[in-house]
């Protein structure tokens, strides 16, 4: 079995602004070597979007299942 090692860059933003890096940032992952990096701007990932600017949503341990479902787009509006 052949293994593949996949680096991701995770950002830390302790002011959780969305705009945590640049294309310069960006360029540096990738001279780096991380195959793709995660921000914080919260959206749901959507086929195409860029592997180097990769959003996530916050999910807490606590989360009702309403909420859970809300916020990853199953919701039953």
């Amino acid at each position: 079995m052949k293994q593949v090692i996949i680096y991701i860059f995770f950002l830390v933003n302790l002011d959780w602004s969305t705009q945590a890096f640049d294309e310069d940032n960006i360029q540096l992952f990738k001279d780096l070597g991380f195959n793709m990096a995660v921000t914080v701007t919260p959206e749901t990932v959507r086929p195409g979007i860029d592997i180097y600017q990769i959003p996530r949503i916050e999910i807490s341990p606590n989360e009702k299942m309403q909420v859970f479902n809300e916020k990853i787009g199953l919701s039953e509006n």
